[in-house]
């Protein structure tokens, strides 16, 4: 998924030829005026344009921790650059304990019940044998029979064992949140978002920090008609994002046949 990291202020210079120091012809006359004379070099001269575009990430990383818990301390603000395993931010570990406490109580729990599960199943099947018996010799009738069936089902034994792997599931991530409560960065680049703040709660449903691979990213902006004949694709630019510290020669890739309705820009 792409997606916008900041606005920036591009810079495109478009380079135009312009020689000095053709000759002059000078009608003699009787009287002359004394002058001074300076040779013209040839040179060339641009023309600097500045403009404002976008960039789109080709490839950004959602930065989640295991599981929800409160932030203790955030190091990161959108447009820092980064590396790989610097730590963006620092969960309340205190709050992580707690939560682990939590998860192993269920955990405890749903093992308990499982075992409590496993003794029922098993009397339900014990109690089955002796109903088919009865129900084969037509002392029972077929409704109690398979009332008897119903009960022996693992089908009930098999959910109490989801249920005791979701809450290992759980009290694991909650013990390996302890032991990384720093939350590093998995890739290097550049900070696009930041949703959380010291104090308050990082879930998963907004990811708390977004990195963008500065190394590849697309740049759009858009420009007027006076210029659009003087760029084509292959030409280099400047392109400088401000809040990332960021300046570097960049090729454009193309230029549209025709302008936006809106902005009558062409991208």
């Amino acid at each position: 998924m792409k997606k916008v990291l900041t606005l920036l202020l591009i810079t495109v210079f478009i380079f135009t030829g312009c020689t000095a120091g053709q000759e002059t012809k000078v009608n003699e006359e009787e009287a002359y005026t004394a002058v001074e004379v300076e040779t013209l070099m040839p040179m060339d001269l641009y023309i600097e344009n500045l403009m404002t575009g976008k960039v789109f990430a080709d490839k950004d990383v959602f930065v989640i921790p295991l599981m929800a818990g409160k932030v203790e301390r955030v190091n990161v603000k959108v447009g820092d650059k980064v590396e790989k395993d610097d730590v963006l931010f620092v969960m309340d570990k205190d709050d992580i304990e707690k939560q682990v406490n939590q998860a192993y109580a269920a955990y405890e729990a749903a093992k308990a019940g499982f075992e409590v599960s496993a003794a029922q199943i098993q009397s339900a099947k014990d109690n089955l044998e002796r109903i088919k018996k009865l129900y084969e010799e037509g002392a029972v009738p077929e409704t109690q029979y398979e009332q008897a069936k119903l009960a022996a089902s693992d089908e009930s034994l098999e959910a109490a064992r989801m249920g005791v792997e979701q809450a290992r599931v759980a009290y694991s991530n909650a013990a390996s949140m302890l032991e990384n409560a720093e939350v590093k960065a998995p890739i290097s680049g550049v900070i696009s978002s930041v949703n959380i703040v010291e104090g308050e709660y990082a879930t998963s449903s907004n990811p708390p920090v977004t990195i963008v691979d500065s190394d590849s990213v697309t740049i759009e902006f858009g420009i007027s008609a006076s210029l659009v004949n003087k760029v084509k694709a292959g030409d280099k630019t400047l392109v400088e994002i401000s809040s990332a510290g960021y300046k570097n020669e960049a090729v454009i890739n193309s230029v549209s046949s025709s302008a936006d309705i809106m902005t009558n820009l062409y991208t």
